[in-house]
């Protein structure tokens, strides 16, 4: 199985680092493009805000490795 981010259509090897949408299974390499996305999901500000945020029961935007 592999995994292509959405915004660069990188193709991500274990290992490599990018941003993850938990809840979706998306990556990204770019954090804007990320930003981007969820607001043409429909995801408020605040919704952004609490599933960036570590502390949140809703966190689940992040960067981390890829491990496939």
């Amino acid at each position: 199985m592999f995994v292509i981010t959405e915004d660069t259509k990188r193709i991500l090897e274990e290992g490599d680092t990018a941003f993850i949408i938990e809840s979706v299974g998306e990556w990204y390499d770019s954090k804007l493009r990320l930003l981007i996305s969820c607001f043409h999901n429909g995801m408020s500000k605040e919704e952004i805000r609490e599933a960036c945020d570590s502390d949140s029961a809703d966190y689940n935007i992040y960067w981390t490795s890829f491990e496939g």
